[in-house]
């Protein structure tokens, strides 16, 4: 399984879309438990 927060910490790699769906899905994932 992937980290979602791996995708956070390499933010900087990433365009603007890719970073709003990563932090949505932290967010999501979050939530959910």
């Amino acid at each position: 399984m992937i980290n979602p927060f791996y995708f956070v910490q390499n933010d900087q790699k990433m365009d603007l879309k890719i970073k709003i769906k990563a932090t949505l899905f932290c967010v999501m994932l979050l939530q959910n438990n």
